[in-house]
């Protein structure tokens, strides 16, 4: 019986064995965040041509399909990330010598120096960036090299000098020429110091109406609070002035449209701070934004100063852009660094590694690094995970047709060794 082979149902049982390992590994990884199932095929394999069939058998072959999107669940840790779209986040098996594997698991989490890793021990990737949270000038972001570990406590603590104020207010139209009512501004240091600015003001004409204002501080003597460019104080014989229109509304600020910045020399022997310049946004000429001169009482005005105090570190968050803020005790947020996202020509050919991870091949392509949402690249999701693409229901069912495949093909075999036993019991 020269038909009679058993390579055919061997190479199916080779094949079965192969598909039912890829099946088995989705199902264990059910559960594993921004795992990609593989997928098992089937191809015929021909041994011979003509008119005399020569059955030849079965190949399997694995295909991966790592550029699929799973779905994406929520996590309460804002440095757990998720991709919403295509590529890849960047990682290093080592924090300052690059062994870069990409990954769409996203479950990172500060380490005891404050570097971003996931649960595989992998260092995210990214670049510095200034507090604006724009990359620096020169940076090739294209270029692997280009890249550090994203940490999230190298600044420990925070200040932010007061740069403007604003103030609303009313200087009542009837209070009698030498009246003065007091106005206390916070205002804070370089090194995050509060110290306390008194505006005290006096009205020394009723037409027009003109108020005064002598600034002074506790922390700084009086010669040394003084205009930006004139250097002239902003006290004594030379306070700031105001007058009003008919409608109560400015007419100027001495004698122009606006006021001259303030400088602060701070007191040597109080703070060791740097001198502070704040832009005095106190209204515009014929508006009511600012200060008004008006009937009415002299109540409490609204201020608003931009500068903190020192605080500590507190938190991260991370945008869709990639930006990664550090947040303060103050309220300050920091930008500091910027997520990295790399994709491929043909993702479905990375090599997998242990960790959920892959590495690049000849067959996926060159890397093609950007920020996130560019490039075709998509979006960072802060707060989440991607699930794993693993459909179980479908996986069972995988499972039963593959083992009605096997079954059929040990039957298979063993009608052919009955048909082998029978020609071998033939007696000459």
């Amino acid at each position: 019986m020269p038909g009679l082979s058993f390579a055919d149902n061997t190479s199916a049982l080779r094949s079965n064995s192969a598909a039912t390992g890829t099946v088995s590994d989705a199902i264990a990884n059910a559960q594993t965040h921004g795992y990609k199932e593989s997928n098992s095929y089937f191809l015929t394999l021909v041994t011979g041509q003509g008119n005399d069939f020569s059955s030849g058998g079965v190949l399997s072959s694995i295909v991966q399909n790592v550029s699929a999107q799973g779905v994406l669940e929520t996590s309460n840790s804002a440095t757990h990330l998720a991709i919403a779209g295509n590529g890849f986040f960047v990682t290093s098996r080592k924090p300052d010598v690059q062994e870069i594997e990409y990954t769409r698991a996203g479950h990172f989490y500060p380490n005891k120096r404050g570097d971003l890793v996931n649960v595989s021990g992998n260092y995210l990737q990214g670049w510095r960036t200034d507090e604006n949270g724009n990359v620096p000038a020169g940076v090739s972001i294209s270029d692997l090299a280009s890249l550090t570990t994203v940490n999230v406590s190298k600044v420990s603590g925070l200040a932010k000098a007061t740069e403007n104020i604003s103030l609303q207010l009313n200087l009542p139209s009837t209070d009698p020429v030498g009246e003065a009512r007091e106005t206390v501004v916070p205002v804070f240091d370089s090194l995050g110091a509060r110290h306390n600015l008194t505006i005290t003001w006096t009205k020394t004409a009723i037409a027009p109406a003109t108020w005064t204002g002598s600034i002074s501080c506790p922390d700084a003597p009086d010669a040394n609070i003084t205009r930006a460019t004139a250097g002239t104080p902003y006290n004594g014989a030379t306070p700031l002035t105001v007058v009003f229109d008919g409608n109560g509304q400015p007419a100027s600020f001495d004698g122009v449209g606006a006021l001259e910045d303030l400088v602060i020399d701070w007191d040597n022997a109080v703070t060791n701070a740097n001198n502070t310049t704040i832009s005095l946004h106190f209204g515009s000429v014929g508006s009511n934004e600012g200060l008004t001169s008006r009937a009415g009482q002299f109540s409490a005005p609204t201020i608003d100063q931009d500068g903190r105090e020192f605080g500590t570190f507190r938190s991260v968050n991370i945008n869709e852009d990639g930006i990664v803020s550090a947040i303060y005790s103050n309220g300050q947020e920091l930008k500091i660094a910027r997520v990295a996202l790399a994709n491929f020509a043909a993702p479905d050919r990375l090599e997998s590694q242990t960790g959920n991870s892959w590495i690049q091949t000849d067959l996926s392509g060159t890397y093609v690094l950007d920020l996130p949402k560019a490039g075709g690249l998509g979006k960072i999701v802060s707060n989440a995970l991607e699930k794993s693409t693993v459909d179980i229901a479908e996986k069972m069912t995988d499972l039963i047709e593959l083992q009605n495949h096997y079954v059929a093909n040990t039957r298979s075999i063993s009608t052919k060794k009955t048909m082998f036993d029978s020609l071998m019991s033939i007696k000459t």
